[in-house]
């Protein structure tokens, strides 16, 4: 787990509040992102439901667009398969 994100986590690792720094949404989207496992595809739903287990934060939509704009997951142009990326952010 990035260091300094803990505030931000329940004692089970559940995403309970979301940061108000960039830096930290970034470091806290890279925990959320090491939840999928490699190589593996997934459905809007099975993304979703990813995001339910590890986050208490009902914004499932912009977690998901966070972790695809920050470059953790691909998404098909059509919306309908996620990819995890290599994607290792330093901050």
């Amino acid at each position: 787990m990035s260091k300094g994100i803990e505030q931000f986590l329940d004692d089970n690792g559940v995403l309970i509040s979301w940061p108000a720094k960039f830096t930290k949404k970034v470091q806290v989207m890279e925990y959320i992102s090491s939840k999928f496992e490699k190589e593996i595809v997934y459905d809007e739903q099975e993304v979703n439901l990813i995001l339910r287990k590890w986050s208490s934060y009902n914004d499932y939509p912009m977690l998901r667009r966070f972790l695809v704009d920050l470059g953790f997951l691909n998404r098909d142009r059509y919306g309908k398969e996620y990819l995890l990326t290599d994607k290792k952010k330093n901050n």
